[in-house]
């Protein structure tokens, strides 16, 4: 990988990674929690408009 973007901003088949693993933790549950660290704005902003 030659970006800036964390690991779990990279593409994966259209969406972010970070976007599959979310959408398919909420077939299964109501409530998430995302433990964040580096760049924690930028995951913050795109895991808020994960639909």
């Amino acid at each position: 990988m030659n970006t800036n973007l964390p690991k779990v901003m990279q593409p994966l088949g259209g969406h972010t990674l970070i976007s599959h693993v979310i959408k398919t933790a909420q077939k299964n549950s109501k409530k998430i929690t995302v433990v964040v660290g580096h760049q924690k704005d930028l995951l913050k902003e795109h895991i808020i408009n994960i639909d």
